[in-house]
Formats: C-alpha cells, structure tokens, sequence
C-alpha cells in the first residue's frame, strides 16, 4: 500500500466474471481515491476464505454478482479501469480514519485505532489490504481484552455456524451426542470445542490419510469424545459402538455431500434430525426413503447469514459476546489456520474448491427448506386405539357429510379359486403392482 494525503492504493482481489475462482480471481493495485466524508478507511488485519467466498465467485450460491469499475494501476503507473467485484466475506480491520460525518457505527461510535467487522461492504469486499467502508455496515469490537486479530478471523461466519449448528437446531442436553463430518474442518473444531464446554458427546468422521493419527489426537485434545475414519463408518466395528452408546445420536451434522455423507444418517436415532450447512464435494445428498419414513429422520439446512438478516444487530451481539468470551477464558481456541502473506495470494488460493451442495444445497441452505419423512403406521405404533379410532371419526364423518369422496380407483376382480386359472390371477397382481393409478382389489 502506498498513501499520500489525497490518495490511498490497496493491492485487492477484483472477480470480473463469475467461474473457477482459482482461474477468476486476479489481483490488482486499486487506487481508493480521497476518502469521502460518510466513509471510513480501515486497514485489513486478517482476512478470512470460507468456502462460502468459493461458492459465489463460482456462481453457485444464490447471491447477485455485483460489479463497479475500480481504478487500477500497473507496475508502470498507467491506469486501467477493471469491472467487477472485489470478493471476501470475513475479517477484521483497524480503523486508519475517519470521514468527518462518519463517526457512528452499527453497534456505536468510531474512532481512530478501533478494531472492526464489516458486515456488508457491496462490490468492495474483505480481500483488500485497505478499504473504504460505510459505518453503519461496520460493527465495533468495543473489548479487544483477550482477543487476537486472528482469533476474531471467524467471528462474522465459522465460529457462530458452530455456535448455531449445536444451539438453533434441536435441543442438546448435556450428555447426548451428536455425530458430524469434516470434524477437522474448521467449523468442526470449533463445533468439537463447544460441543465439549456444555456436555455434549461428539462422535467426529474424518477422511482416512497418512496422518490421521495425529490428526485424531489432535481433535481429542479439543475434546472429540469419538473420532472414526470415513472408511470405517458402516463396519460392524463402528456399529456396534456406536449402537452400544449411553445415550441416543440425536444430531447428524454434513458439510461433505455425497454417498458418503448420508452414511450419518444410519447412526441417527429415530425422530433424529439431519442438518447440512455446507459443501465440498458438489455432490448429491440421496435420501433414502426408510430414513425419512421409518426412522422419521427430518433433514434441514444452516445458513449463517440467516441470523443477521432476521434478527436486529443486539441480538447477534449477544451471540458474539458469548462466543467472545468463550474465547477470552480459553474455553475454545482459534483453529490451526494457514496464514499467508497477502503478496503470496496465489499461493493458497489455488488450492481452494466450490460446488454445489446437493438435495439441493439452495433449497437446505439459502431458503432453509426442511425434508421429512411421514409414516402413518407410527400412528398406530405410537399411540393406543383410541387416539387413532378419534382421528379414523373425523375422517369418516368427512366421508358422510360428503366433503370428501373416494378418489378414482381401477377396481380388480380377483379371481378366487374355482373362478380362473393362477396364471390370470397373477397376470392380474403383475399389471397391478406396476400400475401409475391407484388399483384396488375386489374380492366379491
């Protein structure tokens, strides 16, 4: 970055089209230009890549592609004009200056040396070393007692996905388990870490690798009661122990997609539920129809954006602070994390994957679409005769008051013995069985 009292240059990641964010992003010298007066200037600390950031380069997360053009200058000092958008969804910055009528943030005033987390910076986003930012799409971090930068990397998206994926879902008591992929993934150490400070048992799957041991060890020492290899999930070993637990699976947790992933599923108990909250292998998600009917399992999405578009910014407040101050009394620790020095982008950013998360992933996660299965012989499994014998009344004093009437139904004689031969009776069940309208059997 170079500055001057009239001109600030930020070297920043600018997306032009949407594709292979590995191929799309490019970075370029953008001169900002004076600071205007109802702006700030906020230095990037740390910047955070999510799989989310992936997703939306990549064009496959339901968010519009915003473009501006930004003043970019060469190694030569020619500038250029470049449209697009400057990508990034997370991270925390240090107030520089700021605009004279621009000193009130979203959650209270500003000034010069603050620490903040910008929450909607438009075409302008976190993959920059400085930025002009609006205050009201700022949040101060007014206690930086016990906080590191790096440890508030995450506090806009990962950290409070954890927090939401054990809290928002279903009740967790103490004491029950709940049963997540890619629990080396960030989110799942973090979701590890939490799980452990309020009781609840985490049984944790991981990709088979050269190293898993140690990284087996590793998320036990973050408190993973239960570590198993993808590999070994439906073998007789891993079934009998996890059948044999002390209290029910009541929560399956995927950010993986795939065959693979629904394998959760068969550890759930009945009426357990299924959340999918991210992806990484674009791949689709079936369901099989015993988890939905026989097991009642109900399958839902996470989306942690949902939290700041429902709910004024004191109520996630509330939820920053707790997580803060989980933070600052060591009950959970910033996950190992890659730093690269902004020169080096490339570096880590090739590397990087984004496709869609079946079932499909907008549906679970975007509009939080729940999928669930109902079976009516729970009905009669669950409850005694007269609770279903009241509902068998409602439905045929419906039929007698005419305000339903039996669908149409192709009525087959069935040829009793001494009527026809076997065989015409089983071409009969065949043409039955494999019938697209409903058949019904008449035996007089």
């Amino acid at each position: 970055m170079s500055q001057s009292s009239n001109n600030i240059v930020s070297r920043a990641v600018i997306v032009e089209k949407l594709g292979n964010p590995a191929e799309v992003a490019k970075v370029y010298n953008v001169s900002l230009g004076d600071l205007p007066e109802n702006k700030v200037l906020v230095q990037a600390l740390v910047s955070s890549v999510n799989p989310v950031d992936n997703l939306i380069i990549a064009g496959l997360f339901p968010v519009p592609f915003l473009a501006q053009d930004f003043s970019t200058i060469k190694e030569n000092s020619s500038q250029t004009k470049v449209n697009g958008t400057i990508p990034g969804g997370e991270g925390i910055g240090k107030v520089i200056k700021v605009g004279q009528n621009a000193s009130v943030a979203m959650n209270g005033t500003l000034k010069v040396g603050d620490w903040v987390v910008p929450m909607d910076l438009g075409v302008y986003g976190t993959w920059a070393d400085y930025y002009h930012a609006d205050p009201k799409a700022l949040v101060v971090i007014k206690n930086k007692t016990g906080l590191t930068p790096e440890s508030l990397s995450s506090i806009t998206i990962n950290l409070p996905t954890a927090y939401g994926l054990l809290k928002d879902i279903i009740p967790l008591k103490a004491g029950e388990y709940i049963i997540q992929n890619g629990a080396n993934s960030e989110v799942g150490k973090y979701i590890i870490q939490m799980a452990h400070v309020w009781g609840i048992r985490t049984v944790n799957v991981i990709r088979d690798r050269s190293n898993y041991k140690a990284l087996e060890n590793e998320l036990k020492s973050l408190g993973a009661d239960i570590v198993i290899k993808d590999t070994e999930i439906k073998s007789d070993e891993t079934v009998k122990l996890l059948s044999s637990l002390d209290a029910p699976i009541k929560l399956a947790i995927n950010c993986v997609g795939g065959n693979s992933a629904i394998l959760l599923a068969d550890h759930l108990c009945e009426d357990g539920t299924y959340v999918v909250y991210g992806s990484m292998t674009g791949e689709d998600v079936p369901v099989p129809y015993p988890y939905l009917v026989a097991k009642n399992i109900s399958f839902r999405g996470f989306k942690i954006f949902r939290l700041y578009e429902k709910n004024p910014v004191n109520v996630w407040m509330e939820r920053w602070d707790d997580i803060m101050n989980l933070i600052r009394e060591g009950k959970i620790q910033k996950t190992s994390t890659h730093l690269v020095k902004w020169e080096s982008f490339g570096e880590v950013y090739g590397s990087m994957t984004g496709e869609d998360v079946p079932v499909p992933y907008p549906y679970l996660v975007a509009k939080n679409i729940s999928f669930r299965g109902f079976k009516i012989f729970r009905l009669y499994e669950k409850n005694p005769v007269n609770v279903w014998m009241e509902r068998w009344d409602d439905i045929m004093n419906l039929i007698r008051e005419g305000k339903i009437q039996k669908t149409s139904t192709h009525l087959v004689k069935w040829e009793s013995f001494g009527e026809g031969s076997v065989e015409t009776l089983q071409k009969k069940v065949q043409d039955a069985i494999t019938s697209t309208s409903k058949v019904s059997f008449v035996f007089n």
